[in-house]
């Protein structure tokens, strides 16, 4: 209709991953046993050993993505928007055992074997078939004032049992009043559990020639279960993303075929679970950080 667009897509995605497991076993090496009139003790020492395990997996999630776009009369455009996320894998989670017994001693008078506990750290590890159902959805709302673009916007989600809220603003600037120029600052104010963090981001781009432009951003925040682009793109990662930036080519050819080329660099972050030396035994979480970069490409016909 000539005020209301409507736009869907569906997204199968495969993803093959493996967790590591290190981790610190203690156990009774047996040095010797000695005889006594009684009967026999055994003598011991406790030696640490370093064990390490892998567990592949795979994750499939299944993605559908709904937003309708309606123009008011007086230049309103809002759009609400639905974004399903199904993500299934294999959970695998570690048991922990804190003591273990072994033999003492050996009384001859009632021919009776006895035991000691002592501390030890020892593991085993349980697979789950997991799927979890979660959505996004949000609504925005913009209009054109002038050389500027205004939009105010947010969203309400459920990962994993996590709800969060999103309230943001955005606005773009062309000072020619074209795509010769253009820039847009966006401030996005995230709730967590109780829990509040600012997401913001700048782009700047321009025209290089009649039909191409190159466009430049960087965006600094916790993108933790972080949406944007009316809930179209989601970043349900295991390891949040703590800054990116990119660069964007556009290049027309022709009245049908468009060309992209994307640079994206990510700083991620993850954490690592060790377990010191206590009774029971303390676990320590530490956070790393890690940077990975990327280069997409795509051609896309307008018929």
């Amino acid at each position: 209709m000539p005020s209301l667009s409507v736009f869907a897509g569906f997204t199968i995605m495969n993803i093959n991953k493996e967790r590591h497991f290190g981790y610190t076993t203690i156990v009774a090496h047996r040095d010797s046993i000695k005889a006594t009139p009684f009967g026999k003790n055994y003598f011991y020492s406790f030696p640490k050993i370093m064990s390490s395990s892998s567990y592949p997996y795979k994750i499939t999630q299944n993605e559908f993505y709904l937003n309708a776009s309606y123009m008011t009369r007086t230049g309103l455009r809002i759009t609400p928007a639905l974004h399903f996320v199904q993500v299934q894998f294999r959970k695998v989670t570690p048991v922990f055992s804190a003591s273990l017994t072994d033999t003492a001693y050996y009384l001859a008078s009632d021919t009776s074997w006895h035991t000691f506990e002592y501390p030890s750290a020892s593991y085993s590890f349980t697979q789950i078939d997991t799927s979890i159902s979660n959505y996004v959805f949000s609504l925005s709302v913009s209009k054109d004032l002038g050389n500027f673009t205004l939009e105010l916007f947010g969203s309400v989600s459920d990962f994993d049992g996590i709800n969060q809220a999103q309230v943001g603003t955005s606005i773009s600037w062309y000072p020619f009043g074209n795509t010769s120029l253009y820039g847009t600052s966006t401030a996005v104010l995230v709730f967590n559990n109780s829990r509040q963090r600012m997401v913001y981001e700048q782009s700047l781009g321009f025209r290089m020639s009649r039909n191409t432009w190159l466009t430049g951003f960087a965006t600094f925040g916790n993108l933790d279960l972080y949406n944007e682009k009316n809930a179209y793109i989601v970043y349900n990662q295991p390891d949040p993303v703590t800054f990116r930036s990119g660069l964007d080519l556009l290049i027309l050819i022709g009245n049908h075929l468009e060309i992209d080329l994307m640079y994206r660099y990510y700083t991620k972050e993850f954490q690592t679970l060790q377990y010191v030396s206590g009774d029971p035994p303390v676990p320590l979480i530490s956070k790393q950080r890690f940077s990975n970069q990327s280069i997409i490409g795509g051609l896309k016909w307008k018929f």
